[in-house]
């Protein structure tokens, strides 16, 4: 192994190199991790895709794409199946949505993946130690109706489960996964395995990372302007990107109009009426309401109709004209004078509800950690303490007992008071509370962009002992 490889694979893998023992596998274990790809394979977006858009859903890996850009590069191998042989591999599937538009149930008459395809099994009985790698790192696989889904789709591919790892962006997964088998009494060993690992942290700081460079038209914000700008007061107390018209999103607006921040922060939200990529929810806002402290309800449910009526917020692009096209801003950084011009970020993440054990991370709070900001995050609860876990220091600008209730109502309740706060605090106290923790912010955003080393080589590890082991 290069040298360089091999100082990367103890400095970057840390905790998870230790304690494990030189034995018969180490050899094996040393080795980059064969990514295999069809002998036709075609270069998508710099690297090379199996089978992409022989359904929509079937696109380029996540994975391969962005370990383009790290320094755990050498950990992984790509290989043509031809000059594979007897050596052990993964044939990569980069694939997206859910399982249902994987094997053509998902009513919008696509067929299915196997159908589209080379017979898989073939190859497996071609190649004895050819895996299928199942990337759908570009999501959180949330929800229990997942596991039955792929069980469904490894089916309609005909193989052998346990020739099949699927890649996830979502750590608490692998503990629902062993609960699942429990509970339908299958073997570990038989079955298909899932990794799940907060791949979203290396993504976002790829793609975020190529901003950080002046006078690019979306560059991050630089280190020297918040420094030039210590004595000068900045416009808004807050920032806040919403999307999607998902409940948590439409509460955060009631929760906006009760404390009449609208002035204080720059808001984008939809309407009830966005229409495109994603139904509106809210008709769930009361249900989710209603689990919060009595008193905080009453007082957000009697503002709905005065707040809904002034939806949509325009920020930086039109919501309803652009709704359906979220490549317009998922890892676009948007005016810098945003950031610049205030002083935190209330973020409303992906989901905030299921299981307590998912915490699923996107882009949305690794734009705040990349641009120099804190953040108030609507999301899971652990959120905050899964980016302790990742080395990531806590920014005491809010409280953050939030993230430790585990109720969804109570949670709701103490951001809400987090809200409350933001509201009572003058516009100094919070520049005054911005650059006491400075420090902190340009720590956590060198450690964003050291994540994708540490996570690529972590998932190299995982991957390289499936290859081996089995």
């Amino acid at each position: 192994m290069p040298r360089a490889i091999s100082i990367l694979m103890r400095g970057a893998l840390g905790s998870y190199q230790q304690g494990h023992q030189l034995n018969a596998l180490d050899a094996g274990l040393r080795e980059p991790v064969a990514l295999v790809f069809m002998d036709d394979a075609h270069l998508e977006e710099g690297v090379p895709c199996n089978f992409k858009g022989v359904i929509p859903a079937c696109q380029v890996s996540p994975l391969v794409k962005y370990t383009e850009y790290c320094a755990a590069r050498g950990l992984f191998v790509h290989k043509r199946l031809a000059e594979l042989g007897a050596s052990p591999g993964f044939l990569i599937l980069g694939l997206f949505g859910n399982p249902t538009n994987w094997f053509g149930a998902d009513g919008t008459g696509c067929p299915s993946l196997a159908s589209c395809i080379p017979d898989l099994r073939e190859l497996l009985d071609r190649h004895k130690r050819l895996q299928i790698l199942v990337d759908y790192s570009w999501e959180g696989a949330l929800g229990d109706e997942f596991f039955p889904g792929f069980d469904t789709f490894v089916r309609d591919l005909g193989v052998a489960p346990n020739r099949v790892v699927v890649l996830v962006s979502n750590e608490g997964i692998e503990d629902r996964y062993a609960r699942y088998l429990r509970e339908s009494r299958r073997s570990p060993a038989d079955w298909y395995r899932v990794i799940g690992d907060d791949l979203w942290l290396m993504y976002s700081a790829v793609e975020l990372r190529q901003k950080h460079w002046y006078a690019h038209p979306e560059s991050l914000v630089r280190e020297s302007e918040v420094d030039d700008a210590r004595h000068r007061i900045r416009q808004r107390k807050f920032l806040s990107f919403n999307r999607r018209p998902r409940w948590h999103r439409f509460l955060l607006a009631l929760m906006i109009g009760r404390l009449g921040l609208e002035s204080d922060g720059f808001v984008s939200m939809s309407s009830s009426r966005y229409q495109g990529d994603w139904a509106s929810e809210d008709e769930r806002v009361a249900g989710f309401g209603a689990s919060m402290d009595p008193s905080v309800w009453s007082e957000l449910s009697g503002v709905k109709d005065r707040v809904y009526a002034t939806l949509p917020w325009n920020l930086d692009i039109n919501m309803e004209q652009n709704s359906g096209q979220p490549e317009l801003y998922l890892f676009a950084t948007q005016s810098r004078d945003l950031f610049l011009q205030s002083y935190t970020q209330i973020i409303t993440e992906s989901y905030m509800e299921g299981d307590c054990a998912d915490v699923f991370i996107t882009e949305k709070t690794c734009r705040a950690i990349a641009n120099l900001q804190p953040f108030l995050v609507f999301g899971h609860a652990g959120t905050l303490r899964r980016f302790r876990k990742h080395g990531f220091e806590p920014v005491p600008f809010f409280d953050g007992g939030y993230d430790e209730a585990l109720n969804l109502g109570h949670r709701l309740t103490k951001l809400y008071q987090c809200l409350a706060d933001l509201q009572a605090s003058s516009i100094r106290d919070l520049h005054e509370r911005y650059y006491a923790v400075f420090d902190i912010l340009r720590f956590n955003r060198e450690r964003l962009f050291q994540m994708p080393t540490i996570l690529a080589a972590s998932v190299a590890t995982r991957l390289r002992r499936e290859l081996w082991v089995r």
